[in-house]
């Protein structure tokens, strides 16, 4: 078991042309998921003593393709991403639309509630508000210190 889930992308498979050796290399477009759990498992090995060999895998929940089922992956066939959150959020939101939106916020609504949900919100706007309220502030300063150093001249 992981002590902490993180997540990972479909790498491409390919030949290098020069070497005729296997390669991987990192796929943008590649499915995103979640690496759930960690496992060694006996892989049978004719050339093994024991008749088997230890393989490490990982347990997968994929975006699209496997939701929610695990799917057992190899981990050199998967790149390991560290902060890919708001990339999920962007896709998912890119494949199914406004009812993306809706279906997150009925789920926030059933965790959190509506009074919790709709706080964050503000705070939020308020954040968003009090950064802008600084910005302006700080151009009117320099007008003002500006206005009497022209008018003492």
């Amino acid at each position: 078991m992981l002590t902490e889930s993180f997540y990972v992308r479909r790498v491409r498979k390919f030949e290098d042309a020069a070497t005729k050796e296997p390669r991987v290399a990192s796929d943008e477009q590649g499915e995103v998921g979640v690496a759930r759990f960690a496992a060694l498992v006996p892989v049978p090995d004719a050339s093994s003593p024991t008749g088997h060999r230890m393989e490490a895998v990982l347990g997968v929940c994929w975006e699209k393709t496997n939701y929610p089922a695990i799917s057992f992956e190899n981990p050199a066939d998967v790149e390991h991403l560290d902060d890919t959150l708001k990339d999920v959020v962007e896709r998912l939101d890119e494949d199914y639309g406004d009812g993306f939106l809706v279906e997150v916020l009925l789920r926030l609504r059933d965790i959190h509630g509506i009074p919790k949900v709709l706080e964050a919100i503000q705070q939020l706007h308020e954040e968003e508000g009090d950064e802008d309220e600084d910005e302006d502030e700080g151009d009117q300063g320099d007008t003002q210190e500006s206005a009497p150093t022209a008018a003492a001249n």
